[in-house]
């Protein structure tokens, strides 16, 4: 392994037996580890949990005013869609809970 500082190039052989580090993630939920779409939404809307590392524990859509309309609990699916076709247009918050921490995602459904 070749590195360059200000000093110039320095060579460092490296042996041993171990893991290979290839990325490290933090102890918090992301906004970027769940990706919700389309949003806005009318019929479908899907939520992708691929790029996070934690178990979703707890998914609730509530409305702006606090009232539940969708709940899931123990979701253990990477991907999984909500059916917002009956759902009146509007505001709604998607609250996520993982072993990670939590996270509120705005949600607009239009019609």
């Amino acid at each position: 392994m070749a590195i360059t500082s200000q000093n110039g190039v320095e060579e460092i052989n490296l042996t041993g037996k171990g893991l290979l580090v290839t990325s490290i993630d933090d102890a918090y939920l992301d906004a970027e580890e769940v990706k919700v779409y389309p949003n806005p939404a009318s019929d479908i809307l899907s939520i992708d949990f691929s790029n996070s590392p934690a178990a979703v524990s707890n998914l609730r859509l509530v409305d702006m005013g606090g009232r539940l309309f969708w709940q899931r609990k123990a979701v253990r699916e990477k991907q999984l869609t909500i059916n917002v076709s009956n759902y009146q247009s509007g505001t709604y918050l998607l609250l996520i809970e993982t072993s990670k921490g939590r996270l509120v995602k705005k949600i607009i459904i239009n019609k």
